[in-house]
């Protein structure tokens, strides 16, 4: 298990909803990166307007 791997369970058992993906690219950030991010950033946005 890798350390990202790792974290995911950690965070996951301390009740933490954790959506783990690996994806193609090296250490540096991609644009699928700013494209999820950016996605998780406007749920978050919907999520809290909907309270």
């Amino acid at each position: 298990m890798d350390n990202s791997d790792t974290l995911a369970v950690m965070l996951s058992a301390a009740g933490g909803q954790v959506d783990h993906r690996i994806l193609p690219a090296g250490h540096q950030l991609s644009q699928a990166d700013i494209a999820l991010s950016r996605e998780w950033i406007a749920e978050l946005k919907h999520e809290t307007a909907a309270q």
